[in-house]
C-alpha cells in the first residue's frame, strides 16, 4: 500500500504540473517499491526516468536506467531491455556523449533486430546516423541513415522520411557536397 500511495502522490504532483515535486515523490515511491518488493517497480522507475529526461536531468536518469537494465536482463525481458538501452543512448546523446550513445544504440538495434522489429531497427539506425553526424563522421552517418530511409519509405512514414532526409543532407554538407545536400 505504501509504495502505491507514494506513487499516487507523485502522479498527482505531475498532474498539477509540479514536476520537481513529482520527481521527488516518485524517487521515494521507487525506494518503497524496491524495499518491499512490490510489483510495478520497473514501471515507476521508467516513469521517473522519463520525467528526469523531460527536465533535462539526463545524468541523474542514468542511475535509474542502469537499475532497470539489471532487472530486465536478469528476467530475460528482451523487448524491455531494448527500450532501456535506447533510453540510455538517447540521454547520452543529449549530454553530447555521442560515442557512448552509438554503442548503446547499436546494442538496442541488434536486440530489436533479433525481435524482428523492423521499424525500431530503423529508428535505431536513424539515431546512430544522427550521432555520427554530430561527431563529424558523415560517411558512417550515411550508411545508417540510408538504411533507416529505406524502411521509412517502404512504410510511408512521412515525418520519419523528412527528418532522415534532413540528416542525409547534413551528412552531404559535412562532406562539402553542397548540391547533393540541397537535394535532400
Amino acid at each position: 500500500g505504501l509504495a502505491h500511495s507514494q506513487s499516487s502522490m507523485a502522479y498527482s504532483c505531475f498532474a498539477l504540473k509540479d514536476m520537481d515535486r513529482a520527481i521527488d515523490e516518485m524517487k521515494i515511491a521507487v525506494k518503497y517499491f524496491e524495499e518491499y518488493a512490490v510489483s510495478g517497480e520497473l514501471d515507476r522507475r521508467r516513469c521517473l526516468i522519463n520525467w528526469l529526461q523531460e527536465k533535462g536531468r539526463f545524468e541523474e536518469s542514468f542511475v535509474y536506467i542502469e537499475e532497470n537494465l539489471k532487472h530486465v536482463i536478469y528476467e530475460d525481458q528482451a523487448f524491455d531491455a531494448c527500450l532501456e538501452y535506447n533510453k540510455y543512448a538517447f540521454g547520452l546523446a543529449q549530454v553530447h556523449k555521442e560515442e557512448k550513445a552509438i554503442e548503446y544504440y547499436k546494442i538496442a538495434r541488434e536486440k530489436f533486430k533479433e525481435l524482428k522489429d523492423v521499424e525500431r531497427v530503423a529508428d535505431a539506425d536513424f539515431s546512430i546516423g544522427r550521432c555520427y553526424n554530430r561527431s563529424n563522421n558523415p560517411l558512417d552517418a550515411e550508411i545508417y541513415l540510408s538504411r533507416a530511409l529505406q524502411v521509412y519509405e517502404a512504410a510511408n512514414l512521412f515525418d520519419d522520411i523528412a527528418r532522415t532526409r534532413a540528416q542525409l543532407g547534413r551528412s552531404a554538407l559535412l562532406q562539402n557536397r553542397f548540391e547533393e545536400a540541397l537535394g535532400h
